[in-house]
């Protein structure tokens, strides 16, 4: 029997799956304490700052011209833009990230950074030249800030040379009765969907296997 406590319940179960990056399940204590490489991969791990920011237009127009709505550039903002409509095609989204970077080809001034409306400017006027005039014609921009999350510390990970290499499995390998999964747990589509899915999978076969009956 494992247990949970948090400042608003005791919680005590047979297994526990801990869905969260190394990073911010450093912030949780645990009795017995981790296994070193674990403990010590907690404190390495770092997360990105970065914000998706999206212009939803009334259909995707761009698929009219051929286009899938994936731009890889040089532009002051979009560096990296994707479609994001739905399925249906019911609206069209284009999605980039803005991060955090100071310097290099992936630059953001502070002014970018700390301006949602010269964002939301910026971030047209690429897309207008990268898809034309009909890109200026939006309906609504939508940010989303990993930044000013205070329940996790950021979004796709970022980790320093050796980090992985060097604490090989800990950041999937169960630690008794506490078994880890979230996207970053992934051997393969780490940080992302894919990988959130698959670790699912892998924690709740792990949890199967070690649980009688």
């Amino acid at each position: 029997m494992t247990g949970r406590r948090s400042r608003g319940a005791e919680v005590r179960c047979g297994r526990a799956v801990v869905a969260m990056t190394p990073g911010d399940a450093g912030r949780i204590d645990f009795l017995p304490p981790l296994p070193t490489r674990r403990a010590k991969l907690q404190r390495v791990w770092r997360n990105g700052g970065e914000r998706k920011i999206c212009l939803v237009y009334r259909r995707p127009f761009w698929r009219d011209q051929g286009l899938n709505g994936t731009a890889v550039t040089d532009l002051p903002i979009a560096h990296f833009v994707v479609d994001n409509s739905p399925p249906d095609g019911s609206k069209g989204i284009l999605l980039a990230f803005v991060g955090t970077a100071a310097s290099g080809e992936f630059h953001w001034d502070d002014t970018i950074l700390d301006n949602e409306t010269a964002r939301r400017d910026a971030f047209v006027k690429d897309l207008v030249r990268l898809f034309g005039p009909q890109a200026g014609d939006y309906e609504q921009y939508l940010e989303k800030s990993w930044i000013a999350e205070p329940w996790v510390s950021g979004v796709a990970a970022v980790r320093t040379p050796g980090v992985i290499t060097n604490y090989t499995d800990a950041a999937s390998a169960a630690v008794g009765r506490v078994h880890w999964a979230g996207a970053e747990t992934s051997a393969e589509f780490e940080s992302y969907m894919e990988g959130a899915v698959r670790a699912a999978d892998r924690a709740v076969a792990e949890v199967l296997a070690a649980s009688p009956g």
